[in-house]
Formats: structure tokens, sequence, C-alpha cells
């Protein structure tokens, strides 16, 4: 009988059970942390974010954005973490997202600094940040040094003024009341002068002391207290003092230490004069003074620096809250995070080296942009991105003027050398018995605005239907539309026949769209977004006389059932019977002539607040408003309009779907029948599937 290998005792087998054990163990850690570093470094091209409006990846604009930076640019975020769990969640949720910047691209880099946490890192920082503006800061510094020197100038020739002061108001020939009750009164000021000069240049000086020096604050601080000595005291007294030197009625003594008071104290006063005059030529950097501010007074913010410009956010102004009106009792908010939206458009400001000039043309009676603009939401967006955004009004005012009265006409913006300008024009009021001068202003305006589309600048044109056009009366923007080749068509508009359900045929000039075409970026970056139009009209596309004209469609309507109807006079009163159906109607297009570019929409309504701050799908009042917390109904609208001004200003590498369309949710709610469905799977579906397996493996068994 063979030798039989000598069996293991049990502890021998517990040894080598348990390492295999432990080994195993390591070996699947191992392999989670490299599958983990795999997704995390390898896989970015491949991660998907299921969330319903992608809150957890940036948008198609930001990647490009980012993925564009020539030059390197940092993110350092300033988060305090506390025992506040609502708190520390929108830190994270913040913190996650501003990480994902940095991995599109290696011109961005984010860095993360807990100021309670590590106060060395957060003095390192602020110290570099207050080196990015030593350049700038340095006459201001010259300035408030050239100041303080003037305050010890002063402490030290206070006590010998304060000294004549009071041997000339106890001095006995001094009878008179009046010289003698100013002298106690400047005794008795100048006896607390010392106290307030160190306590104002103690407190100077600590602003000057600290990492991020105050230098705004102690500009204003010793200005204003310098003014205050020269004005309201030393003015006064060298007045009275020279004035009393004069008379022949004061005394030989008296008069004497009044001469050598206006003597000394016009000294002092040259001096605090020099250093206010040095104080006036110098303005504090806005851009330090911006971030100082938000670093030092906000529990949490975040710096963004660039090559030549920082930008500093806030924690809180990332997030925003539905109205306490719209949420029902008991129900949680749902806090949505604007952060992104916030940190590309500084990025954008950041990148520009001559932001465009947009600028509202305004004929009727509302502004564009501003507090009460039909156009404010849209507007808001461009200033987010630095574009300098204005209003002009060729026909002036009714109420614009000072207590209510007409303001006058205003004179056409200039923009600045190499600035690219983009003139917007609304839809226009139809001149009529009552508004006779509206014509006459906006065929100026279109003067105008034609000389500078030769001259290389852009626009972007919005046409409406009117009765005059019926008449052979057009708008003013016709022509200028038609030597670009395209034919808008004012004295129709485009209606849908909708059967209502008693079996009445009712118009609807209302066009939801979520196809878009074109060849333009413009349009190319709404796809799949939900947009609408009411009201619109159709244009053509020709072939203009100048024949370096490109031209490209924009937005088409194609629907069934619709028309292009002349009497809408009599809406919703349409005779369709008079119409013939088309199948589609152009309503959007784009043009370029060498630098100069055109958009013209023909739609009397799409771009307004009404739109595109409105939550609601049936576009209502009680919506207007709140996409702001809920996500926009037709988010395409603003994406269109803000689109359209980034191609006109030459732009274009901008343009794309940004964080703000992401507002409205990608996932429709479920369906009644889709619930039920999921149910009976769950109930239903993997009982049986476990039993068919069940029985699957018995026969195999069986067989077997």
């Amino acid at each position: 009988m063979p030798d039989m290998p000598p069996t293991h005792t049990q502890a021998v087998r517990r040894v080598k059970y348990g390492l295999n054990v432990l080994i195993a163990a390591v070996v699947a850690l191992a392999l989670v942390v490299l599958v983990n570093v795999i997704a995390a470094w390898y896989l970015k091209p491949y991660q998907r974010d299921l969330t319903a409006t992608g809150q957890y990846s940036l948008s198609p604009q930001t990647r490009k954005l980012v993925g564009s930076l020539g030059e390197q640019y940092q993110i350092v975020t300033l988060f305090r973490t506390g025992s506040d769990p609502v708190a520390n969640e929108r830190i994270q949720k913040a913190g996650d997202l501003i990480n994902q910047y940095g991995r599109y691209s290696s011109k961005l880099t984010v860095q993360q600094i807990n100021p309670d946490w590590q106060a060395g890192r957060l003095e390192e920082f602020l110290t570099s940040l207050h080196a990015r503006y030593a350049t700038q800061l340095r006459p201001l510094h010259e300035a408030l040094d050239q100041a303080l020197a003037a305050v010890d100038d002063l402490r030290k020739d206070v006590p010998q003024q304060k000294e004549l002061i009071a041997a000339a108001a106890q001095d006995p020939a001094n009878q008179a009341g009046d010289l003698r009750q100013i002298l106690q009164q400047a005794s008795q000021l100048f006896a607390r002068l010392d106290a307030n000069l160190d306590t104002s240049q103690q407190q100077i000086k600590t602003s000057l002391q600290e990492t991020l020096p105050g230098y705004s604050e102690a500009h204003d601080k010793i200005t204003g207290y310098l003014t205050s000595l020269d004005e309201e005291l030393y003015a006064i007294l060298l007045r009275r003092f020279d004035e009393a030197a004069r008379r022949t009625s004061t005394p030989g003594s008296v008069k004497e230490r009044l001469l050598t008071l206006v003597e000394l104290m016009g000294a002092t006063r040259t001096k605090m004069q020099a250093a206010l005059d040095g104080l006036r030529v110098v303005q504090p950097v806005k851009d330090y003074e911006q971030i100082r501010q938000t670093v030092l007074s906000r529990p949490d913010a975040l710096v963004i620096l660039g090559p030549g410009k920082a930008r500093a956010l806030w924690l809180e102004g990332m997030f925003r809250l539905p109205p306490a009106e719209q949420l029902r009792e008991g129900q949680q908010p749902e806090v949505l995070f604007q952060g992104e939206e916030k940190i590309t458009g500084a990025l954008v400001s950041m990148t520009l080296i001559k932001p465009p000039l947009v600028v509202f043309v305004v004929t009727g009676q509302r502004p564009g942009s501003g507090p009460g603009g039909d156009f404010e939401a849209v507007a808001e967006r461009l200033r987010a991105m630095d574009f300098d955004v204005r209003d002009w009004q060729p026909g002036g005012s009714p109420t614009g003027g000072p207590q209510g009265q007409g303001a006058p006409p205003q004179p056409p913006p200039q923009a600045e050398p190499d600035q690219r300008t983009v003139w917007v024009i609304p839809p226009s009021e139809p001149a009529g018995p009552m508004n006779f001068t509206a014509g006459m202003v906006e065929q100026q305006a279109v003067q105008h605005i034609e000389a500078r589309l030769k001259a290389g600048d852009s626009a972007l044109v919005m046409c409406a239907a009117s009765s005059t056009a019926r008449f052979g009366q057009p708008s003013a923007v016709a022509p200028m539309l038609e030597s670009w080749g395209i034919t808008p068509q004012l004295d129709r508009i485009i209606v849908q026949q909708i059967t209502t359900q008693d079996g009445k045929k009712q118009p609807l000039p209302m066009f939801a769209r979520t196809t878009w075409t074109g060849d333009l970026p413009v349009t190319k970056a709404l796809a799949g977004m939900r947009g609408v139009f009411l009201f619109p009209s159709p244009m053509t596309l020709g072939t203009p006389a100048d024949t370096t004209i490109q031209q490209w469609p924009l937005v088409t309507i194609a629907d069934k059932d619709i028309y292009a109807v002349k009497d809408f006079d009599t809406f919703p009163d349409i005779k369709f019977d008079a119409a013939e159906p088309g199948e589609s109607y152009l309503i959007a297009a784009a043009a370029q002539r060498g630098q100069a570019r055109l958009v013209a929409v023909n739609a009397m309504v799409w771009a307004q607040d009404f739109v595109t701050t409105n939550m609601d799908p049936r576009l209502s009042q009680q919506g207007i408003g709140l996409a702001e917390y809920f996500g926009a109904a037709y988010p395409a609208n603003a994406e269109l309009f803000v689109n359209s001004v980034q191609w006109l200003a030459g732009l274009e590498q901008l343009i794309a779907a940004s964080a703000r369309s992401q507002d409205i949710r990608r996932i429709d709610p479920l369906s009644q029948t889709s619930l039920i469905t999921i149910r009976w799977l769950l109930l239903a579906g993997i009982p049986t599937v476990t039993l068919l397996a069940g029985v699957s493996v018995w026969l195999v068994r069986r067989r077997g």
C-alpha cells in the first residue's frame, strides 16, 4: 500500500483556509479599486448622467467652452462644512459639479480649500490673490501712504497749534466775547483731536495690514476724515483767525498768536490738501474689491482665476428655491443648483477680449431690457456673459423723463474700437391715427441700422404681422430684409385648424417645435429642445442682388391643416375656405455678407419674458416668472435668442446647449399604464422567472 501524504492537522487547515480567504479578499479589494480607477480616469467620455435634468453633468456649452480654453484657468472653492446637513448637502452637490470642470480640459484646474481646516492654504491663496493685483494697486497704495504720512505730520503739528489756541483764549488782554468764545471752542476741539487722529489712523492701518487689504475701505475712510478736518475745522478756523488778526481792536499779544496760528495751520492744511489730491486721482480696483468683498464677507465663496482676470461668486447665490406659494403643505422644496450657469458665464466674460455691444431698439412704449422690459430675461443672460446690453429710444420716451414727463430722442449708442455691435429690433407697434409717429421713428432707426450693417455690424430683426401690411404699407424693416434676399409676408399669419370637442373648427396661432432646420450652430444646439412661436408669419428666401450674401433657413413650421391666412383682423373668426393649406412655412432665417450678419424671425411673440420665463406649456399668466424655479416650458426660445446674438457677434464657438436649457426635465412623468406594467412585472414577473429557472435546473439534473 503506497504511502499516503500526511493529513494536515486542524490548526494547519485553519491557517491554510484563512490565508486563502485573506488572499481572495485582498484580490477582490484590489480589483474593486482598479475598476474604480479605470472608470474614474479612463472612461470619462463614456460616463452618463441619467437624472431628469442632467444635474450631475456639465452642459454641452460648458464642455465646449472649457475644451476651447487656450490658457490656464483655475477654480478655487472656499466652502465651509458644518453641522447643518442641508448646507453640507448643498456644498457636496456644488463641489461635485465644480469638479467636473477640471475633467474636460488640462487648461482648467479645481482646488478646494476648507477655510476652517486649512488656514495655511487659505492664507497662501489670499496672498497669491493679492499679488495678482499688486501692479494695479500700487498707485492706490502709494496715495494711502502719502495720506497716512499727512496724518502723522498733522499729529506732530497739533500740540503746538493746541498750545497757541489755549494761550490766546486765556490771554488777559482778550476781552472780546466772540473771539474768546471761538478760541475756547477751538481749544475744546483740538483737545479731542489727538484721540480722533489716533483712532482713525489705527483703523486705516488695520485695514491695510490684512492679507487682502481693504484699500477701498481705507481710501474712503481717510478721504472722508481728511476732507472733514480740512473743510469743517481748519478752513473755518483759518478764516476766523485771519479775520480776527486783521481787526484793529484785537490786542497785540492775541494778534501775534493768531498770525502764528494762521501760518502754522495754513501749512498743515496745504499738506492735507496735497494728500487729498493724491487720493482723488486714484480709483479703487473694482475687480479686486469685488473679490475681496465676496471672499471675506460671504460664508462660502469660489474664485475663478484667469490669465488676466478674476471673478468671485458665492454659494448661496447658486441655488434657487421655488416660491412658498407654489409648495404644498409639508412638501420638501427641491433646491435647484444654478451654479453652472454662473460659473460658465463668468468664464465666458473672462475669455472675451472686447465684450459685444447689444442694443435693443425701442420704438414703442415699453423698454426692451431693464426693469419692465419685454426681453429682460434674455438680456440678463447676455449680461451674465459680460455683454454690454443697452436700450436705444430713437423717438424718446413719453414717460421716461423726470417726474414722468417725456424724454427727448436719444442718439444711437457708439461702440468702442474693435467692439462688435448687434442691433436687436423687436416687433414694432403698427402706425395709425393714434400712433402716427411710430412709422417715422421706425424708419429713422432702420436707416441708421442699414448704415451700420454696411459698416460691418449685425442685427436681429423680429417682425410681426400688421393690418397695415395688408394694404400695401409694410413694416419699415421689410425693404431692409428684402435687400438680403429675405421677403417677410407680414400681411398674413400662420394658423392651424383644429376641431374642438363640440365639432367646431378653430384657428390655433401657437406652434410648438422640437425639430430645427438649418446648418448653423444657432439651431443645431437646440436639438431636442422644445420651443414655441405665437402668431408667426411666413417668409421666403430669394436670390439677393448682392451675390456675396449667404442664406440659411433656421425655423420651419410643418404640420397638418396649417394655413397662412390674411383675414387675421377677424381672429378667431377666420375663414379657412378662403385659403389653401400649406405643407410648411419658413418663419426664421439667417444671412451673412462679409462681417455683417442678419437673423430675421417672423413671430409676434417668441423671445419675450412672457414665454422665456413661463413654466406653463399653456403660457398662462400664472406661469410667468416661475421658469426660474421649475424650468421653462419652452427652453429653446431663450436659447434661440442667445445663440442668435452670439452668432451675430461672431462668437459661434460659444454656441451649445447651455446649463439653463437643462432646467426642463428630459424624462417625462410615467403614465398610469406604465406604472401598472412596472407593478405587474415586479409582482408577477420576477417570481415567474425564478420558477422557470428552477424548473429548468430540475429538468437538466433529471436528464443527467
